[in-house]
Protein backbone atom coordinates (compact mmCIF):
# COMPACT_ATOMS: atom_id res chain seq x y z
CA UNK A 1 0.00 0.00 0.00
CA UNK A 2 2.64 2.66 0.72
CA UNK A 3 4.42 1.58 -2.55
CA UNK A 4 0.77 2.88 -4.15
CA UNK A 5 0.84 5.77 -2.16
CA UNK A 6 4.53 7.03 -2.60
CA UNK A 7 3.30 6.22 -6.56
CA UNK A 8 0.88 8.39 -6.79
CA UNK A 9 2.48 11.21 -4.42
CA UNK A 10 2.95 13.62 -7.84
CA UNK A 11 -0.40 13.34 -8.87
CA UNK A 12 -1.94 13.98 -5.71
CA UNK A 13 0.39 17.08 -5.47
CA UNK A 14 -0.36 18.09 -9.00
CA UNK A 15 -3.95 17.86 -7.96
CA UNK A 16 -3.56 19.68 -4.95
CA UNK A 17 -1.88 22.71 -6.59
CA UNK A 18 -4.95 22.62 -9.37
CA UNK A 19 -7.06 22.91 -6.27
CA UNK A 20 -5.57 25.80 -5.07
CA UNK A 21 -5.29 27.20 -7.75
CA UNK A 22 -9.25 27.26 -8.67
CA UNK A 23 -10.05 28.15 -5.28
CA UNK A 24 -8.23 31.57 -5.94
CA UNK A 25 -9.76 32.45 -9.21
CA UNK A 26 -13.06 31.14 -9.49
CA UNK A 27 -16.09 33.13 -7.66
CA UNK A 28 -16.45 33.20 -4.08
CA UNK A 29 -19.76 30.34 -3.55
CA UNK A 30 -17.86 28.23 -6.04
CA UNK A 31 -14.59 28.45 -4.02
CA UNK A 32 -16.39 27.92 -0.69
CA UNK A 33 -17.26 24.21 -2.45
CA UNK A 34 -14.39 23.57 -4.26
CA UNK A 35 -12.59 24.25 -0.73
CA UNK A 36 -14.69 22.01 1.10
CA UNK A 37 -13.99 19.07 -1.46
CA UNK A 38 -10.19 19.88 -0.74
CA UNK A 39 -10.17 20.00 2.64
CA UNK A 40 -12.60 16.66 3.10
CA UNK A 41 -10.00 14.80 0.59
CA UNK A 42 -7.27 16.31 2.44
CA UNK A 43 -8.54 14.56 5.57
CA UNK A 44 -9.35 11.48 3.90
CA UNK A 45 -4.91 11.39 2.99
CA UNK A 46 -4.23 12.37 6.23
CA UNK A 47 -6.03 9.29 7.20
CA UNK A 48 -4.93 6.95 4.41
CA UNK A 49 -0.96 8.40 5.42
CA UNK A 50 -1.66 7.13 9.13
CA UNK A 51 -2.62 4.29 8.46
CA UNK A 52 -0.19 2.95 6.20
CA UNK A 53 2.44 4.63 9.08
CA UNK A 54 0.29 2.49 11.61
CA UNK A 55 0.72 -0.64 9.19
CA UNK A 56 4.28 -0.48 8.79
CA UNK A 57 4.73 0.15 13.17
CA UNK A 58 2.15 -2.31 13.46
CA UNK A 59 4.03 -5.20 10.91
CA UNK A 60 7.78 -4.24 12.01
CA UNK A 61 6.24 -4.42 15.72
CA UNK A 62 4.56 -8.49 14.97
CA UNK A 63 7.65 -9.65 13.55
CA UNK A 64 10.17 -8.89 16.72
CA UNK A 65 7.14 -10.00 19.14
CA UNK A 66 6.79 -13.38 17.13
CA UNK A 67 10.31 -14.09 17.71
CA UNK A 68 10.27 -13.18 21.54
CA UNK A 69 7.07 -15.13 21.93
CA UNK A 70 8.67 -18.50 19.93
CA UNK A 71 12.03 -18.42 21.75
CA UNK A 72 9.77 -17.73 25.35
CA UNK A 73 7.32 -20.95 24.00
CA UNK A 74 10.34 -23.38 22.94
CA UNK A 75 12.21 -21.80 26.65
CA UNK A 76 8.77 -23.05 28.87
CA UNK A 77 8.54 -26.55 26.57
CA UNK A 78 11.88 -27.23 27.29
CA UNK A 79 11.53 -26.64 31.40
CA UNK A 80 8.49 -28.41 31.45
CA UNK A 81 10.18 -31.51 30.20
CA UNK A 82 13.09 -31.27 33.00
CA UNK A 83 11.05 -30.93 35.53
CA UNK A 84 9.13 -34.33 34.53
CA UNK A 85 12.42 -36.18 34.61
CA UNK A 86 12.12 -38.61 37.78
CA UNK A 87 15.43 -38.37 38.29
CA UNK A 88 15.60 -34.38 38.43
CA UNK A 89 16.80 -32.80 41.88
CA UNK A 90 16.33 -29.70 43.91
CA UNK A 91 18.91 -27.28 42.60
CA UNK A 92 17.31 -28.15 39.08
CA UNK A 93 14.05 -27.03 40.23
CA UNK A 94 14.81 -23.91 42.21
CA UNK A 95 16.95 -23.09 38.75
CA UNK A 96 14.05 -23.38 37.04
CA UNK A 97 11.71 -21.37 38.85
CA UNK A 98 14.90 -18.66 38.31
CA UNK A 99 14.23 -18.93 34.85
CA UNK A 100 10.40 -18.47 34.84
CA UNK A 101 10.61 -15.49 36.39
CA UNK A 102 13.43 -14.40 34.06
CA UNK A 103 11.03 -15.01 31.18
CA UNK A 104 8.60 -12.90 33.19
CA UNK A 105 10.49 -10.20 33.52
CA UNK A 106 11.53 -10.43 29.76
CA UNK A 107 8.41 -10.42 28.02
CA UNK A 108 6.94 -6.74 30.40
CA UNK A 109 7.99 -4.32 27.99
CA UNK A 110 5.72 -5.95 25.00
CA UNK A 111 3.32 -6.13 28.15
CA UNK A 112 3.46 -2.47 28.25
CA UNK A 113 2.79 -1.56 25.02
CA UNK A 114 -0.01 -4.25 24.15
CA UNK A 115 -3.05 -2.23 24.59
CA UNK A 116 -1.43 0.50 22.50
CA UNK A 117 -0.40 -1.82 19.62
CA UNK A 118 -3.70 -3.58 19.29
CA UNK A 119 -5.46 0.16 18.97
CA UNK A 120 -2.98 0.60 16.61
CA UNK A 121 -3.89 -2.82 14.46
CA UNK A 122 -7.96 -1.35 14.86
CA UNK A 123 -6.76 2.15 13.33
CA UNK A 124 -4.69 0.32 10.48
CA UNK A 125 -7.80 -2.25 9.71
CA UNK A 126 -5.22 -4.93 10.02
CA UNK A 127 -5.81 -8.56 10.89
CA UNK A 128 -3.12 -10.82 11.94
CA UNK A 129 -3.78 -14.42 11.59
CA UNK A 130 -2.27 -17.65 11.92
CA UNK A 131 -1.25 -19.02 9.70
CA UNK A 132 -1.88 -22.68 10.48
CA UNK A 133 -5.46 -22.26 12.47
CA UNK A 134 -5.98 -19.12 10.54
CA UNK A 135 -7.02 -17.86 14.33
CA UNK A 136 -6.94 -13.98 14.56
CA UNK A 137 -4.16 -12.97 17.16
CA UNK A 138 -3.69 -9.91 19.02
CA UNK A 139 -0.40 -9.27 21.02
CA UNK A 140 -2.67 -8.73 24.29
CA UNK A 141 -4.35 -12.70 23.82
CA UNK A 142 -1.01 -14.16 22.46
CA UNK A 143 1.00 -12.72 25.99
CA UNK A 144 -1.99 -14.02 27.95
CA UNK A 145 -1.40 -17.25 26.41
CA UNK A 146 2.37 -16.94 27.44
CA UNK A 147 1.61 -16.32 31.02
CA UNK A 148 -0.61 -19.05 31.05
CA UNK A 149 2.57 -21.26 30.05
CA UNK A 150 4.23 -19.57 32.85
CA UNK A 151 1.59 -20.13 35.39
CA UNK A 152 1.36 -23.83 34.36
CA UNK A 153 5.40 -24.09 35.29
CA UNK A 154 5.49 -22.49 38.23
CA UNK A 155 2.62 -24.59 39.21
CA UNK A 156 4.84 -27.60 38.65
CA UNK A 157 7.57 -26.16 39.88
CA UNK A 158 5.83 -26.17 43.82
CA UNK A 159 4.40 -29.45 43.14
CA UNK A 160 7.78 -30.90 42.29
CA UNK A 161 9.13 -28.96 45.11
CA UNK A 162 6.73 -30.15 47.75
CA UNK A 163 7.40 -33.75 46.24
CA UNK A 164 11.02 -33.61 46.69
CA UNK A 165 10.49 -32.33 50.39
CA UNK A 166 8.23 -35.29 51.22
CA UNK A 167 11.21 -37.53 49.68
CA UNK A 168 13.84 -35.62 51.77
CA UNK A 169 12.08 -35.76 54.73
CA UNK A 170 10.76 -39.26 54.53
CA UNK A 171 15.09 -40.23 53.55
CA UNK A 172 16.15 -38.71 56.45
CA UNK A 173 13.56 -40.47 58.65
CA UNK A 174 14.76 -43.88 57.04
CA UNK A 175 18.81 -43.00 57.57
CA UNK A 176 17.67 -42.22 61.57
CA UNK A 177 15.38 -45.53 61.72
CA UNK A 178 17.72 -47.77 59.95
CA UNK A 179 20.81 -47.10 62.18
CA UNK A 180 18.40 -47.26 65.42
CA UNK A 181 17.48 -50.86 63.99
CA UNK A 182 21.38 -51.95 63.15
CA UNK A 183 22.48 -50.89 66.61
CA UNK A 184 19.79 -53.33 67.60
CA UNK A 185 21.14 -55.65 65.60
CA UNK A 186 23.97 -55.12 66.55
CA UNK A 187 23.67 -54.77 70.19
CA UNK A 188 21.34 -58.56 70.20
CA UNK A 189 23.93 -60.33 68.05
CA UNK A 190 25.92 -59.93 70.67
CA UNK A 191 23.86 -60.68 73.43
CA UNK A 192 23.13 -64.15 71.78
CA UNK A 193 27.18 -64.68 70.58
CA UNK A 194 27.46 -64.18 74.41
CA UNK A 195 24.51 -65.82 75.53
CA UNK A 196 24.02 -68.98 77.95
CA UNK A 197 22.03 -72.02 78.01
CA UNK A 198 21.38 -72.79 81.73
CA UNK A 199 19.62 -75.78 81.35
CA UNK A 200 21.25 -78.16 78.49
CA UNK A 201 18.14 -79.45 77.82
CA UNK A 202 15.39 -78.80 74.49
CA UNK A 203 14.03 -77.12 77.27
CA UNK A 204 16.57 -74.50 78.01
CA UNK A 205 17.17 -74.11 74.24
CA UNK A 206 13.74 -73.26 73.83
CA UNK A 207 13.82 -70.59 76.67
CA UNK A 208 16.69 -68.88 74.83
CA UNK A 209 15.01 -68.73 71.95
CA UNK A 210 11.69 -67.07 72.78
CA UNK A 211 13.90 -64.71 75.20
CA UNK A 212 15.61 -63.49 72.33
CA UNK A 213 12.81 -63.14 70.23
CA UNK A 214 10.80 -61.30 73.48
CA UNK A 215 14.14 -59.25 72.96
CA UNK A 216 14.15 -58.99 68.99
CA UNK A 217 10.34 -57.68 69.24
CA UNK A 218 10.73 -55.20 71.86
CA UNK A 219 13.78 -53.20 70.16
CA UNK A 220 12.11 -53.05 66.75
CA UNK A 221 9.21 -51.26 68.59
CA UNK A 222 11.19 -48.78 69.94
CA UNK A 223 12.73 -48.20 66.57
CA UNK A 224 9.40 -48.04 64.68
Amino acid sequence: MKEDSDAHEPMFSQLTQEFKDLIQNCPEEEAAILRERYDHAMANYSKLDDMIKNREEICEQWSKYATDHKDAQTKLKMLQAKLASPEIQQEEVEKINKEVAALRKSMMPWDKLANKLDDQMDMAHLIIKDRATQRTLHFNTELQNLQTMCDNVSSNVQSKQGHLSELSQLWEEFSGRKDSLLAVLQELAERVGGAIVNDSSLSGLKELVRETEVGVRMHLHVCI
